[in-house]
């Protein structure tokens, strides 16, 4: 089952040795235990557990890893759902480098970009540029589109602003999804941060769905 893989592999990296470099790991486990009655007389007792981990300096100061996923089991049958289910929510090798602000994310990514979001398996990286600038890409499977197969699915997109800082930032992205190679996700948006006072921001996003064909 997925999520027992899931459990494994969580638990094969933190077994793993690193004795041929200094590694900083750090984790957080959360364990919660609920119980609910439902208009039958049906009890639910469902366990979960939220395990988080990352790890720095794997080699270099460049580069890190950080892994998160949740996993719940019922303690008693029930008919409507599975037993136990899980989900690796994010798992990311992060390349990064001093000059630039710039960095690589490979693996499963959650992606913001200004007004626009996904979580995919794949790469992000981002950049600054001179002049203020600051360019944003991503590309790989969408995780939203694995109800069915996960051939011929795909995303990508990107953001670029320019920002002055302390006073505005303003950027435009764009991003494009497919299911079965079919247009499943069109949107492009708009986001501001304005500070025209010192104690005074102003923030706003916008999206434009392709499919709708409306602003939100």
């Amino acid at each position: 089952m997925r999520s027992s893989r899931i459990a494994v592999s969580l638990l094969i990296l933190l077994s793993l040795p690193f004795s041929a470099f200094a590694v900083d790991l750090s984790g957080q486990s959360r364990t919660y235990l609920q119980t609910r009655e439902l208009s039958d007389d049906t009890r639910l007792t469902p366990l979960y557990e939220y395990l988080n981990i990352r790890t720095d300096k794997l080699g270099t100061d460049a580069v890190s890893f950080s892994a998160g996923g949740w996993y719940r089991y019922y303690l008693q049958s029930t008919d409507f759902d599975d037993k136990d289910t899980g989900d690796l929510q994010y798992a990311y090798l992060t390349i990064r480098k001093a000059s630039s602000n710039a960095y690589l994310n490979l693996g499963r990514v959650l992606v913001n970009e200004g007004a626009l979001s996904s979580q995919l398996d794949g790469a992000a990286a981002r950049t600054d540029l001179r002049g203020g600038f600051t360019i944003g890409a991503f590309g790989g499977t969408p995780l939203e589109t694995g109800q069915d197969t996960r051939s011929g699915d795909s995303v990508y997109g990107g953001r670029i602003a320019h920002s002055i800082a302390g006073i505005y930032t303003i950027g435009a992205s764009y991003l494009m999804e497919k299911n079965d190679s079919r247009d499943f996700r069109k949107e492009e948006g708009f986001d501001v941060w304005l500070r025209p006072v010192s104690k005074i921001e102003l923030m706003g996003t916008s999206t434009y769905s392709a499919e709708s064909k409306n602003w939100m």
